[in-house]
């Protein structure tokens, strides 16, 4: 097994912990955040994306070698959609850029182990 293993386990706790404050506590999360209060739409939001990092942070748990490629393309994704709000809204755009950030980190330890995998193979 990779040593980027424990990597992908650590990130999956943290993953949790993030997914516990997104379903538990959007609307305060998002104040703090962005500096405005949450609306309906995006304490909504906010919840699905935390049962979305539950759902990944089990998986990865679970199969951390088969979970890396499609856990970090689903982070990236997620950057990505991230970036592309925080250009098209300026109300939003502290919120996704904080977003980003964090779905970029998560893709990151999600790499980590594909990397090391294809460097090894290329010794």
């Amino acid at each position: 097994m990779p040593s980027t293993y424990p990597l992908l386990r650590r990130a999956a706790v943290l993953r949790v912990a993030w997914a516990c404050l997104l379903i538990a506590a959007p609307d305060r999360l998002i104040a703090l955040v962005g500096g405005r209060p949450a609306t309906p739409p995006a304490v909504l939001t906010a919840r699905i994306l935390g049962v979305r990092h539950t759902a990944q942070a089990v998986v990865t748990l679970i199969a951390p070698p088969r979970a890396a490629a499609p856990g970090a393309a689903a982070d990236l994704l997620h950057a990505a959609t991230a970036v592309a709000l925080a250009a098209a809204s300026a109300r939003w755009r502290g919120t996704a850029i904080a977003d980003a950030l964090v779905a970029a980190v998560f893709a990151g330890a999600g790499l980590g182990p594909i990397v090391s995998v294809k460097h090894r193979k290329e010794r």
